[in-house]
């Protein structure tokens, strides 16, 4: 039984992690170029991670939203059954 939810666990990781760093590797070319060499060192580094974050809140939201990631419904306690030692 652990077969099919693992591999759709790998699905879902892989589905987040390609939006993930599509939507990095779209935004962050453009920022390095403008950013890094006309504002320096630290005004990028801290919109770059101010990006990251953005990114993380996308991918965070369309994953919910498109349903790649489902609530397992509650457990009752009265109907699991303890394990016997």
């Amino acid at each position: 039984m652990s077969g099919p939810r693992t591999s759709e666990f790998k699905y879902q990781v892989l589905i987040t992690a390609i939006l993930f760093f599509g939507l990095f590797f779209i935004e962050y070319p453009p920022l390095f170029l403008a950013g890094y060499w006309s504002w320096g060192y630290w005004p990028h580094k801290i919109l770059s991670g101010v990006f990251i974050a953005l990114n993380l809140y996308l991918t965070q939201y369309s994953v919910r939203r498109w349903g790649f990631f489902h609530r397992a419904p509650e457990a009752d306690a009265e109907k699991v059954d303890e394990p016997s030692a």
